[in-house]
C-alpha cells in the first residue's frame, strides 16, 4: 500500500463539496496550512470560495467534485479500483462519501480500509467517515472504535467533532470536549440546541452565548438572542452585548440591534448602530401601527 501521500492540489474542494460542514472544511485548512480560510473577523469562507483557491486541472478527480454524485460514479469507481496512487485515494475518499450521504454505508468500507495511512492529511476525515459507514451497516461497536481511534489520534483537529458528537449519544463528556474545543463547529451548535431544550440547565447562559456568537446562520437564532437578553441579560457584560447586537443586526433585527448596541463598548461603529438601529425600529414599528379611522 502506498503510504504518507501528500496533497498537492485543493484538497479543500474534496472535502467543502462532499458534504462535510464548514468546521471540518476549515479543520482542513488548518490541517495542511497556509490556506487562510479565516477572515480577520473570524468568519469562514464558503466551500465555493475554497474550491477556487488552486486549479485542479491536472486532478481527474477534483474535476470531477461539482458534479452531482451519479453523474461521478462510475468514473470514481474506475479510478478507485485502479493501482493505488494519490488519484485512487482521493476517488475511493469521495465515492465512500458519495455512498454514505445516499444511505448506502456498509458498501464505503472497504473503499475506506486503511485509507488513513495511505493518506495521512485526510486521516481524521476518513476515520469520522469510516465510523458512519459502519454504523450504517450495523457494526456499533467497530464505529465506536473508530470514532474513538479519531479523537484519540487526532484531538486538535476540529473533523473529530463529528466523532464526539458520535460517541457523545452514550457519553456526556465527549459532547463536553466538543462544546470546549470546538464551539464554532456546527456539531457543537446541535449539541448546544439540545442541551438548552433540557429542564434546568446548568449551563444555559454559556450555551446561548455560544449561539449568540457562533449561530447567526441558524434559521431560529432569533429565539435564542431573545432568550439570552430576557433571561441574562443583567448577566451580560458590554462585550456580550456588542455579540447580541451584532446577531441582531445580521438578520436584519434593527431595533433590537440599537438596544444592544446602547449597552456594547464605546466606539464609533457602535455609536452608528446604536443610533440607526433604534431609529430604524422606530420606523418599523409605526409602519406596523394599524391607521386610525
Amino acid at each position: 500500500m502506498l503510504k504518507h501521500l501528500k496533497p498537492n492540489l485543493p484538497l479543500l474542494a474534496l472535502i467543502g463539496v462532499s458534504t462535510l460542514s464548514l468546521g471540518m472544511l476549515v479543520g482542513l485548512a488548518d490541517l495542511i496550512g497556509g490556506w487562510g480560510l479565516l477572515s480577520r473577523s473570524g468568519q469562514q469562507e464558503t466551500p465555493a470560495r475554497v474550491a477556487t483557491l488552486e486549479p485542479a486541472a491536472d486532478s481527474a478527480v477534483l474535476k470531477l467534485v461539482p458534479l452531482p454524485a451519479d453523474s461521478r460514479a462510475e468514473q470514481l469507481g474506475a479510478i478507485a479500483q485502479g493501482k493505488t496512487s494519490l488519484e485512487q485515494a482521493r476517488a475511493r475518499y469521495l465515492l465512500a462519501t458519495d455512498l454514505i450521504n445516499q444511505g448506502r454505508g456498509g458498501a464505503a468500507i472497504d473503499l475506506l480500509a486503511g485509507l488513513e495511512e495511505e493518506y495521512p492529511a485526510l486521516a481524521p476525515y476518513v476515520l469520522v467517515k469510516q465510523g458512519q459507514a459502519q454504523a450504517a451497516a450495523g457494526q456499533s461497536t467497530e464505529a465506536q472504535q473508530s470514532w474513538s481511534q479519531a479523537v484519540e489520534s487526532y484531538s486538535d483537529q476540529p473533523a473529530i467533532a463529528e466523532a464526539l458528537f458520535q460517541l457523545g449519544k452514550s457519553d456526556s463528556q465527549y459532547w463536553d470536549q466538543a462544546l470546549e474545543k470546538f464551539p464554532a463547529h456546527p456539531r457543537s451548535l446541535e449539541i448546544a440546541r439540545q442541551r438548552l431544550v433540557q429542564p434546568q440547565s446548568a449551563d444555559t447562559l454559556t450555551l446561548l452565548r455560544q449561539i449568540a456568537q457562533y449561530g447567526l446562520h441558524l434559521d431560529d437564532v432569533e429565539g435564542y438572542l431573545d432568550r439570552l437578553v430576557a433571561e441574562y441579560g443583567s448577566q451580560l457584560q458590554p462585550e456580550d452585548w456588542q455579540t447580541v447586537g451584532f446577531g441582531y443586526w445580521e438578520i436584519q433585527r434593527y431595533g433590537k440591534a440599537g438596544s444592544a448596541y446602547a449597552k456594547a463598548p464605546a466606539s464609533p461603529r457602535n455609536a452608528y448602530r446604536t443610533a440607526r438601529g433604534l431609529q430604524l425600529g422606530e420606523q418599523k414599528r409605526r409602519r406596523s401601527q394599524p391607521i386610525s379611522s
